[in-house]
Parts: structure tokens; C-alpha cells; sequence
């Protein structure tokens, strides 16, 4: 019997698979399509929530192009929850 036992390859935290980062660069273009598509008023009367969702898009590129997947899809996840939000406020197309 051998002295370990293998259960699976272990990966680093930024390991990613295609299919992953297809996601990823997904996730992060729509975020971009959303928030080119608000109107001035709104970025003006939520300067705040626009530069969080802003800010969690920016890092989700960087996290991709860096080879996190998994890092990048949690930050853009963010930045569509925020934006989520933002829409139930009423907060598009005015």
C-alpha cells in the first residue's frame, strides 16, 4: 500500500479551465454594455453606486487578465449585484 493516497490534483486559487474564463469574459462585457448604457442623470444621481460597480469591473479585468478566473467572476458578480440594485431603484433610462 502506498504512503499517500492520491485524492485529485490540487490547483492554485487563479487555476482556471475555458469554460471558467469564457464566463469571466462574459460576465465583464456585459457589466461594460450595462453601465455605458445609463443615462448621465442616473450616473450623476448615483455617482456613488457607479463608481463601486466602476471599481469592482475595473478589478474583475484585472483579475482576469492576471489568470485569476475564479477572482475576476466574484468581483464582475459583484458589479452586476450592484448594478441589479440600481435597476430595481429605477435608477436606468432616466
Amino acid at each position: 500500500m502506498p504512503d499517500t493516497v492520491a485524492i485529485g490534483e490540487l490547483t492554485a486559487g487563479g487555476a482556471t479551465n475555458p469554460q471558467a474564463q469564457q464566463e469571466a469574459t462574459e460576465l465583464i462585457g456585459s457589466i461594460q454594455k450595462r453601465l455605458n448604457a445609463l443615462s448621465a442623470q442616473t450616473v450623476r444621481r448615483q455617482r456613488a453606486q457607479v463608481n463601486r460597480v466602476r471599481n469592482f469591473w475595473s478589478q474583475a479585468k484585472d483579475a482576469l487578465n492576471s489568470g485569476d478566473t475564479e477572482g475576476a467572476k466574484t468581483l464582475a458578480t459583484k458589479a452586476k449585484l450592484l448594478l441589479d440594485d440600481m435597476e430595481k431603484l429605477g435608477g436606468r433610462g432616466e
